[in-house]
């Protein structure tokens, strides 16, 4: 299936920050190669992308460490796909930051998505590229469920917040090329990290655009969530219900 995004002008990037180490899966691999149904995760990642095929290059950023590793699960998956590889840096951040100083020149539009995030749905992807085509910023977000409190350091709760005003922030997030450049520039130099890249545009004074997604575009960081993970994809396939007898 083809989709279309609202202008023809847009030229779309796709940044996979994928030098995470993912100490809470526990392991020897990182999480984005372990093996979700017979394929590493970032593999039913990029699938997601790679069938809307209208992103004009893919940066995969890796940790020096994996990169060979990376290339060859890639090439074995994608045989006849072209990546752009780059290294990433310690964190979440710098890693986004090296793969943007890796984009061709013609890109104009920046798409960032979490290696991780495996059940990522076309709906959303194309939902958040046209909000950020139109408004220079946006991420798929999700309504909080639960109520949230502020915790003190020695441990009670110390404000209630309002359920209704919280949304949980997932990715894919866009933006226009020069205004997440600027962001990750002003980071830089003022020394303030930020846990996605939404929030360092939102340091800069912009706003950014909210796009409903969903419950299910869950991030592997738990042996729990690669058992959720199963289930949803084993529901998404039409393979019935997923669960494990144990």
């Amino acid at each position: 299936m083809k989709f279309c995004l609202p202008a023809e002008r847009e030229k779309v990037a796709l940044l996979i920050p994928a030098a995470g180490r993912g100490l809470r899966m526990g392991g020897h691999s990182p999480k984005q190669y372990l093996e979700l149904l017979g394929k590493p995760l970032i593999v039913h990642t990029l699938e997601k992308f790679i069938s809307i095929a209208f992103f004009k290059q893919i940066v995969i950023i890796v940790a020096r460490e994996e990169e060979n590793l990376c290339r060859k699960i890639l090439a074995s998956h994608f045989p006849r796909h072209k990546f752009t590889f780059c290294l990433g840096g310690a964190e979440r951040q710098q890693t986004v930051a090296k793969g943007l100083a890796c984009l061709d020149g013609e890109i104009n539009l920046v798409c960032v998505h979490d290696a991780v995030r495996p059940l990522v749905e076309h709906a959303v992807i194309v939902e958040v590229l046209k909000a950020a085509a139109s408004f220079g910023a946006a991420t798929d977000a999700v309504r909080v469920k639960d109520t949230i409190k502020i915790c003190t350091a020695d441990g009670f709760g110390a404000k209630t917040l309002q359920r209704d005003e919280l949304v949980a922030v997932q990715t894919p997030q866009a933006f226009h090329r020069e205004l997440l450049e600027e962001a990750h520039r002003r980071a830089e130099e003022l020394n303030y990290t930020a846990t996605d890249d939404s929030s360092l545009v939102e340091k800069l004074g912009r706003r950014v655009k909210l796009v409903e997604g969903s419950y299910t575009n869950i991030k592997i960081t738990t042996p729990e969530d690669m058992l959720l993970a199963q289930v949803l994809l084993h529901r998404k396939q039409g393979k019935g219900d997923g669960f494990i007898c144990v």
